[in-house]
C-alpha cells in the first residue's frame, strides 16, 4: 500500500497570469518533495540528514519572474530537447529545420519558451503525480505535435522516481530531462564545492568555444575523472581548457553499464544515488548562476548547486556517430531516472 500523501495548494502565476499549483508528496516519515505545475518543476526535496533533521536539498525560485524569465532552469522539466543544438539547425528526413536561438548562436533546452515555462496539466494517479502537456507542431521550430507526460513518484524510503513518456504525430526530436540543482549540505549552504561526487563513467564529451559537444575523451588523468568519490571543487579551478571554456563543469559523461552516480555531503551525511535508463549524465555546477532572491529568501550564486541532468546525447542530431534522438511517429519515448536519498 502506498502511504505517500499528495496535497496541493495554489502557487505562483504562470504565463498570461494563468494559475499554477504546488503539489507536495509526503511519506510517513515526514520527508517530502514539492513539484509545481509551472514548468513541471521540482521546488523542494526535503529529506533527513544523519541526525534525522529534515533538510531541503534543492534550489528554487521565490517568484513567478524566476520561473518564467530566468535562464537557470531551477528544478524544471526541460524539452523538447535538453542541451544545445548547434546553430539551432538540423536535418530530419531530408528537410532542414531552424529552431529558436536562445543561447549565443545555439538553441538550448527547447528554446525561448521551452517546456520549463509552460503550465502543465497535473493529475494524481496510483503511480504518483502526473504532469502532461501538448507541444503543437512547429513550436520553437520542431516538427510534429508532441504529447508528453512526466510522472513523479516518491517512496517510503525517500526515492524520487521521474518517468518520462512522449508520442509524436510525425518524426521529431525528443530529449527530456530534469534540471534540479542539488545542494546536499542544504539549499542555504551557498556552495557545493565540498559536496563529493562519483560518476560511473569512463568517458566525457568535450565542447567547443560555443559549448557545443565535439568528441568523447577518456576521463583518466583529467579533472573529469569522477570514477571515485572526490569533492566537486577539488579540480574545478585547475587550468584546463575545457574547464576554462565552461567556467567549471558543464559537460556530458557517457555512463557505464550501471548508469549510476553518487553524491555525498560530509556536513549533513546525506547521500544521493542517481540511477537512470539514459546513456548520458550532464554535470553542471552553477557556473553562471546569479539569483539575488531565491527560495526562502536565499541568494544563489556561482557553485550554489550541482545538476545531474540525465538525458540522451547533446546535439546528437548533428552527430551521426552518436545514438539518435529522433522519435518516430508511432514510437513511444520512455525513460526513467531515480534519485534515492539516504544518510550516514
Amino acid at each position: 500500500m502506498n502511504k505517500v500523501r499528495i496535497t496541493s495548494r495554489p502557487f505562483l502565476k504562470g504565463l498570461d497570469g494563468s494559475p499554477t499549483f504546488l503539489y507536495r508528496l509526503t511519506n510517513s516519515s515526514g520527508a517530502y518533495v514539492e513539484i509545481t505545475s509551472l514548468g513541471a518543476s521540482i521546488v523542494s526535496i526535503v529529506v533527513p540528514d544523519r541526525n534525522g533533521k529534515l533538510t531541503d536539498v534543492a534550489l528554487s525560485y521565490a517568484t513567478s519572474d524566476g520561473f518564467l524569465n530566468s535562464d537557470c532552469y531551477f528544478g524544471a522539466s526541460v524539452g523538447r530537447v535538453a542541451g544545445r543544438i548547434a546553430h539551432g539547425k538540423f536535418t530530419l528526413n531530408d528537410k532542414e529545420y531552424s529552431l529558436a536561438i536562445n543561447n549565443g548562436v545555439n538553441a538550448l533546452h527547447g528554446g525561448i519558451r521551452s517546456f520549463s515555462r509552460r503550465t502543465w496539466n497535473a493529475s494524481i494517479t496510483p503511480s504518483g503525480l502526473k504532469m502532461s502537456l501538448v507541444s503543437p507542431d512547429g513550436e520553437e521550430g520542431y516538427p510534429g505535435t508532441l504529447k508528453v507526460s512526466i510522472t513523479f513518484s516518491f517512496s517510503e524510503d525517500n526515492a524520487l522516481l521521474i518517468d518520462y513518456k512522449a508520442i509524436t504525430s510525425e518524426d521529431t526530436l525528443v530529449n527530456l530531462t530534469n534540471h534540479t540543482y542539488f545542494s546536499l549540505s542544504g539549499e542555504e549552504s551557498n556552495s557545493i564545492l565540498d559536496n563529493e561526487l562519483q560518476i560511473e563513467a569512463s568517458r566525457y564529451i568535450e565542447v567547443d568555444k560555443d559549448m557545443v559537444p565535439t568528441v568523447s575523451k577518456s576521463v583518466i588523468g583529467t579533472p573529469f575523472d569522477f570514477t571515485h568519490f572526490k569533492e566537486i571543487g577539488r579540480d574545478i579551478f585547475e587550468n584546463n581548457a575545457q574547464l576554462n571554456i565552461a567556467h567549471g563543469y558543464d559537460h556530458s559523461f557517457i555512463l557505464n553499464e550501471s548508469k549510476t552516480a553518487y553524491a555525498y555531503s560530509k556536513k549533513t551525511g546525506i547521500m544521493l544515488t542517481c540511477k537512470t535508463t539514459y546513456p548520458i549524465l550532464h554535470l553542471y555546477t552553477s557556473n553562471f548562476v546569479n539569483v539575488p532572491l531565491g527560495k526562502h529568501h536565499h541568494a544563489y550564486s556561482l557553485y550554489s548547486g550541482f545538476c545531474l541532468e540525465t538525458q540522451l546525447y547533446n546535439d546528437a542530431i548533428n552527430h551521426p556517430e552518436w545514438p539518435s534522438v529522433v522519435l518516430r511517429k508511432g514510437e513511444l519515448y520512455h525513460h526513467q531516472t531515480l534519485f534515492k536519498f539516504s544518510a550516514k
